[in-house]
């Protein structure tokens, strides 16, 4: 770094700049994140100074910022730059089953592959034509690396054995499960739409009264399951899939728990979950845990729905689930005054940190999901509850193509993404 960056940097020994090069920024700032180097705040100061930096014709690399500002020593970075490259190798050498993003196609046993729709996460999402039924259908494939790791093939088969009893139009539905090439997989229903974490990035929040609608038709799938012993354990908008036609489906059962324990994957005392949404049950890690702490969660989902923002921020992970276990619950109006008190009232009574002061069940919360919704003024959105999905003709004959969600008003204001989501997008941004 010269000294027009601002002095005092620090440079990287010439046994790291070789296995820097293996490296880009966005991987390195990632996987600082994920082993706990850096802080989101972090991430964000080294975010700046990077690009003001480069805006004024100084080339440098993440790395120096993070030595400069004294984030990492110069043995943390050159450990976490040798994790980055030997995941590179690793991935590198997962790819001979792969399909390639947005291309076409090949047999996949008894699937043809039509188009890799999300790598994100740890397994495939692919979108395929099951050639026997001749149908469209999602293939949730679980690569090889992880299919001989025995956590998370136990998790798979355990997702296999809960989705077969959840047959409800608020869940997605699974077709079966196969495996191919050495690869464990689930196909279910191929629907047409975006998650509701997608929907949030995209439109920053959504109306008070469609941001109901969506959490009475999650807790409907939540009631279904829950009166079948099976808690999701893992609501958040990127769970919540929202169909063109209005549909409202909960996907990801991957943490989903058995309530008799006959299915419990992890030792008792592990917490599982999402931290942003997470109970403050499943952060203390407690064994017994019931229909409620689902209700916590779509309570944090609908406050991201309604401000746009989630209700606890930290520098650290942990530091967020200690908020959920022990801090005031945020009231939604603080970010968004308009919001009615009825909503605000109901939203942090899902979030109580007392299961007890919570609704009770799913039932008990859409009765007061439905008293609110006809208290509030806007016009219904494009939101179909299940009961009138069951009986209109949709079931059997659905158009072809559907009709995609409506866009923001044109000449209206963008709203202002999560903060979360802002610093990833700016992160991806900035490298691309």
């Amino acid at each position: 770094m010269s000294p027009e960056s601002g002095g005092g940097s620090t440079q990287l020994s010439n046994g790291t700049t070789g296995l820097e090069d293996a490296a880009s920024d966005h991987e390195l700032l990632s996987a600082g994140v994920d082993k706990g180097y850096l802080s989101a705040a972090q991430v964000e100061v080294a975010l700046k100074r990077l690009d003001a930096l480069r805006r004024a014709g100084i080339r440098v690399r993440a790395s120096q910022v993070l030595l400069e500002r004294h984030f990492m020593t110069p043995m943390q970075l050159k450990q976490l730059i040798l994790g980055v490259h030997e995941h590179r190798k690793a991935k590198a050498a997962d790819t001979e089953s792969k399909p390639q993003a947005g291309t076409l196609v090949r047999a996949f046993g008894p699937y043809e592959v039509l188009e890799v729709v999300s790598e994100k996460g740890r397994a495939r999402i692919l979108k395929a034509r099951d050639t026997g039924m001749n149908r469209l259908v999602m293939l949730k494939v679980l690569p090889k690396n992880l299919a001989e790791d025995p956590v998370w093939s136990e998790r798979f088969r355990r997702e296999v054995k809960l989705v077969g009893q959840l047959s409800h139009p608020n869940i997605v539905t699974a077709y079966g499960a196969a495996e191919v090439e050495g690869c464990p997989l689930l196909a279910f229903e191929y629907l047409e739409g975006m998650s509701l974490g997608e929907r949030l990035e995209r439109e920053g929040c959504v109306p008070e009264k469609t941001a109901w609608q969506i959490a009475r038709e999650v807790a409907k799938g939540l009631g279904f399951a829950a009166a079948r012993g099976v808690l999701h354990r893992d609501i958040k908008p990127e769970n919540i899939f929202c169909t063109a036609g209005g549909e409202v489906k909960i996907t990801e059962m991957g943490l989903s728990k058995s309530m008799s324990g006959d299915l419990q994957l992890t030792a008792d005392g592990t917490t599982v979950g999402t931290p942003f949404f997470i109970s403050p049950e499943q952060a203390r890690g407690t064994k017994d845990l019931d229909a409620r702490t689902d209700i916590y969660s779509l309570g944090c989902a609908v406050f991201n729905m309604l401000t746009g923002s989630i209700p606890f921020m930290g520098e650290t992970l942990t530091e967020v689930m200690v908020k959920h276990t022990e801090a005031p619950r945020p009231d939604p109006r603080s970010l968004l005054p308009e919001i009615s008190e009825g909503s605000a009232k109901l939203v942090m009574r899902m979030m109580a940190i007392a299961p007890a002061e919570r609704p009770q069940s799913a039932a008990e919360l859409i009765m007061e999901i439905e008293a609110l919704l006809r208290a509030l003024p806007e016009p219904e959105a494009l939101v179909r509850p299940a009961q009138r999905i069951l009986s209109s003709e949709a079931m059997t004959s659905a158009p072809e193509v559907a009709a995609a969600p409506p866009l923001p008003a044109p000449g209206s204001a963008a709203p202002t993404p999560p903060p979360h989501k802002r610093l990833w997008d700016w992160l991806l941004n900035l490298f691309d």
